[in-house]
C-alpha cells in the first residue's frame, strides 16, 4: 500500500516542527500537514526520484537541523543564515551522515534531544555566554578541522561526546537500548572499535527527562 512519503506531493523540505514528523503536502489544501508513513490519498501520484535512504529519514523524522549550534549562533549575537560554522555543521549532516544509514538512531535522538539542550542553554542566564563562547571558539573549531579534512568519522565522534557532554551538563537523561537488541551489521562493528555505538547506544524512540 502507497505510503505519503512514496508521494511526489509530499514536499520533504517542508517539516511542520523539528519535534513534529510532519511534512507539507502539495495536493491537500485542507489537511497540508501528513505524517510521511500514513496512506496515501486520492492524489497519489509515485515520487520516482525520491530514494529508500530519503524515506528512511522522513519516516524517522531527521531534519538537517542544527540546534545546538543554531543556539550558540544566536546567543553571541551572530545571524546564523550567514555563519560559516553553521553552515559547515548543516553540510556534514546533510551531505554525510543523513546518507549514513547506520546513525539514523542518534540522529533521531538528536531530533528531541538538540532542542532540548538549546532551550536549556538559553535558560542559563549569564553562562549561556560563557558556554556559548567555549563552544564557539574551543570546541566547535576542533570539529570544524575534522570535517574541512573530510575525517568524517572523527568529525561525528567528537559531536557525540560533546552532545553527552552538554546532555549530562544540562541533567538530562538518555534511555539506552538494550545491547541484545540490536543487529550487530558490518558497519556497526566497525562503529564499536572506534569507540562509539550509533546502532546499540541509544533507543530507538528516544526517553529524554528532567532530573
Amino acid at each position: 500500500m502507497a505510503r505519503c512519503v512514496d508521494c511526489c506531493n509530499l514536499d520533504l523540505c517542508d517539516k511542520k516542527e523539528s519535534y513534529i514528523n510532519e511534512y507539507w503536502c502539495d495536493k491537500d489544501y485542507v489537511e497540508g500537514w501528513k505524517n510521511p508513513n500514513q496512506t496515501a490519498c486520492d492524489s497519489f501520484t509515485e515520487a520516482y526520484g525520491r530514494t529508500d535512504a530519503e524515506k528512511e529519514r522522513a519516516i524517522k523524522g531527521i531534519s538537517d537541523g542544527c540546534f545546538i549550534v543554531t543556539m550558540v549562533c544566536n546567543l553571541l549575537g551572530k545571524e546564523p543564515e550567514h555563519d560559516s560554522y553553521l553552515k559547515t555543521f548543516k553540510n556534514f549532516k546533510r551531505n554525510y551522515l543523513m546518507k549514513q544509514i547506520e546513525l539514523y538512531d542518534f540522529l533521531y535522538l538528536y531530533e528531541s534531544l538538540g532542542p532540548a539542550i538549546a532551550h536549556k542553554m538559553k535558560k542559563q542566564g549569564e553562562n549561556a555566554s560563557r558556554m556559548a563562547k567555549n563552544l564557539y571558539y574551543i570546541y566547535f573549531p576542533e570539529i570544524i578541522k575534522d570535517i574541512n579534512e573530510e575525517h568524517n568519522i572523527e568529525a561525528f565522534r567528537k559531536y557525540v561526546d560533546l552532545v553527552k557532554v552538554l546532555a549530562k551538563a544540562c541533567n538530562f537523561t538518555i534511555e539506552r537500548r538494550n545491547e541484545q537488541e540490536t543487529s550487530k551489521t558490518e558497519e556497526n562493528k566497525k562503529a564499536y572499535t572506534i569507540g562509539y555505538n550509533p546502532i546499540g547506544s541509544y533507543s530507538s524512540r528516544p526517553s529524554v527527562a528532567l532530573r
